[in-house]
């Protein structure tokens, strides 16, 4: 089954909040399954953008680059597919509510900080 086919069986979070115990426990499996757990309960340190290199870099350098930009994008992209699953399952209002939050993490924080 890919993300999309476990998502479309997934409730969204009621307005009134009257099921979060429920979405949350269903959430957090369902991030957990797709290897994403670490996005959300900050048991890693989110990489940082690395300035562009200059024309003397050397070839280790080039390398070490490459290897952390890449590293950088993908800790980008799966917060992107939490943050996705989490905005996709919950009313327009508190999205609005929490549309400042950037990360996948900072807007779960906010989420489980207004229900708890």
């Amino acid at each position: 089954m890919s993300f999309a086919d476990y998502h479309t069986t997934f409730p969204e979070l009621a307005s009134d909040g009257s099921n979060w115990i429920v979405w949350k426990a269903r959430m957090k499996i369902l991030i957990g399954v797709e290897g994403l757990s670490h996005i959300i309960d900050d048991s890693t340190t989110p990489p940082t953008k690395l300035e562009p290199l200059t024309g003397t870099a050397t070839a280790a350098e080039v390398a070490m680059f490459n290897t952390a930009s890449e590293e950088y994008w993908e800790f980008k992209h799966s917060d992107a597919v939490v943050k996705h699953l989490i905005v996709s399952t919950i009313s327009d209002y508190l999205l609005l509510k929490n549309i400042r939050h950037t990360t996948a993490s900072s807007l779960w924080e906010a989420i489980c900080v207004e229900h708890e």
